[in-house]
């Protein structure tokens, strides 16, 4: 079968692709890493990139995170599935914890 005859739906998103929270998220974390660029150089840019995996996945693919259930990588075990908007709350709470903090030590 030629390859432009091949039909890989299952393998496509079936949502928008870039949805609000997804630009937004994606605004952030270009933002978090220019500022750990100009901050710390490319050590600053690869910290930030391996903190922001997590809550940027949370974000972007909330529903399937949440679907997860089993053993665990740290050998817990999952017995139900997680709400997806808990999965979504959870990323953007940890993708704006810096901002919490800076502001926190700004203010006292």
């Amino acid at each position: 079968m030629p390859i432009e005859n091949r039909n890989p739906g299952w393998m496509m998103p079936q949502g928008p692709v870039w949805s609000l929270e997804r630009v937004l998220s994606s605004a952030i974390c270009v933002l978090w890493l220019t500022i750990g660029g100009v901050a710390a150089g490319l050590e600053g840019v690869l910290r930030l990139g391996m903190f922001l995996v997590v809550p940027m996945a949370c974000i972007w693919f909330s529903e399937s995170l949440g679907e997860a259930v089993g053993f665990m990588s740290s050998g817990v075990y999952v017995s139900r599935s997680s709400p997806e908007w808990a999965v979504r709350l959870l990323g953007w709470v940890v993708l704006l914890m810096p901002a919490w903090g800076t502001l926190l030590s700004l203010l006292w």
